[in-house]
């Protein structure tokens, strides 16, 4: 029997349980754990005065810590809290996938979160880094909520989840480029066919994609350096060295060219989705506005080769790679009609078994 997407969703959740909890409590925890930790018991001791003795307005990881230190022992319920969280991401992956195309398309993209080496080594932990990845993918799934349904409901609950990445962590500012991108193409659709439409979509496909590729332009010119000259390229496990690290952790250095190429080759396929797929153009324009906005504040503030610090634009990247791949399956699929193509197989098959009969042959 197949097993329904409930079943598979669960064995995803379960697996990534398991593989964060192995990878969880090993350790003692770092400087950035202790201080949180440190701040979530100040919580619970003292909840009213922790605001003025600190000053500190990343409230959201410690304060859910201080409910767990009521019941568990500060460290085990601080990485505790980093795992839940991990686990409400991949959920709500599913969820974001579901809603900007279908169920078998969140299933895969809540995978591919989930095993991604840089979101489980950091769910591990408890830094801010994935709860605010999780506070903003909660915030854009229920402003993707807002632009299907025009729900003035969603739109609320969008303003609150906004205001809780905030409260995750300050740098959740980023997100705000976002919100007003939906919050606009919610009443001024981007899916109308107008040549303005067009030149602002191509306008800011083109910037989102730049972006990264500035941050990390001088390791591009690095790579083809020594790829020229046929030495090894020496890489850190701990940092970005280039685009592909966020979604792979490491890349073998031989096949550095080939992803160059697929790079090229997928941005013009993206391009021609944008052109083509006017009721979807939103989609895309929404992924790529969220990858900029992550991408875009590192261009200024730095930070942009450790991972932790743009690990909140991992899901759009993920989605933006999945639906991408996904449409060029789907023309691949109308345009070659592999059904007829089937037909055509079996025709030929009992042809051949004729022949075989004819001349004897058992």
């Amino acid at each position: 029997m197949k097993p329904t997407n409930k079943t598979l969703l669960i064995i995803i959740i379960i697996f990534s349980a398991l593989l964060y909890l192995s990878f969880t409590f090993h350790n003692t925890l770092s400087p950035d754990e202790g201080y949180y930790a440190w701040q979530a018991r100040q919580i619970y001791e003292n909840p009213f005065g922790f605001l003025d003795a600190f000053g500190d307005y990343d409230v959201i990881v410690p304060g859910v810590i201080a409910v767990f230190d009521v019941f568990l022992p500060s460290e085990f319920a601080a990485r505790l809290v980093g795992v839940l969280f991990g686990l409400l991401g991949v959920y709500l992956m599913y969820l974001l996938g579901k809603e900007l195309k279908n169920k078998n398309l969140g299933l895969i993209s809540a995978l591919f979160l989930a095993i991604n080496p840089w979101y489980w080594m950091l769910a591990c932990r408890i830094l801010l880094d994935v709860p605010l990845t999780v506070m903003g993918m909660l915030n854009v799934f229920l402003l993707v909520k807002f632009y299907k349904t025009k729900e003035i409901k969603f739109l609320i609950y969008s303003i609150i989840a906004f205001l809780g990445v905030l409260f995750t962590k300050s740098v959740g500012i980023l997100f705000l480029t976002i919100n007003i991108f939906m919050i606009i193409a919610t009443y001024y659709p981007f899916k109308k066919i107008n040549k303005r439409n067009l030149f602002v979509s191509i306008i800011v496909s083109m910037i989102a994609i730049t972006i990264p590729f500035l941050l990390y332009f001088q390791n591009i010119i690095y790579f083809f350096k020594r790829y020229i000259n046929f030495e090894r390229i020496q890489g850190n496990y701990l940092v970005i060295n280039n685009i592909y690290n966020i979604l792979f952790g490491y890349i073998p250095d031989q096949l550095f060219l080939l992803f160059y190429l697929l790079t090229i080759i997928f941005i013009a396929f993206l391009i021609y989705l944008l052109i083509k797929k006017n009721k979807q153009r939103w989609i895309y324009l929404m992924l790529l506005m969220w990858i900029a906005s992550v991408f875009g504040f590192r261009l200024f503030f730095g930070g942009h080769q450790i991972v932790r610090y743009v690990i909140s634009g991992l899901p759009a990247i993920i989605l933006l790679v999945v639906i991408v791949l996904y449409e060029a399956y789907e023309l691949i699929k109308k345009k070659y009609k592999f059904k007829k193509l089937k037909k055509h197989i079996i025709i030929l098959e009992n042809y051949l078994i004729l022949e075989i009969e004819n001349y004897g042959i058992k």
